[in-house]
């Protein structure tokens, strides 16, 4: 799914995901080009009671993409 969305989204798009069963760093690697733009994001349940998200940082996130994400 992000080798696809990597070759169709636009280059200042970050790629978010909310898996907690594959790293983050991983999903990056299946966008080489653009693994500095991959970042996990999990919304905590119940969310309309629980206000709060985890932004998850791979290998190559860059700084820029984890500032953006929060």
């Amino acid at each position: 799914i992000f080798q696809n969305i990597g070759k169709v989204a636009p280059e200042h798009a970050i790629l978010a995901t909310n898996t907690s069963s594959i790293s983050i760093s991983k999903i990056g690697g299946t966008v080489p080009t653009r693994a500095d733009k991959v970042i996990g994001m999990h919304f905590m349940n119940p969310v309309p009671v629980m206000q709060l998200v985890e932004v998850i940082r791979g290998l190559q996130t860059s700084d820029e993409t984890h500032k953006l994400t929060l």
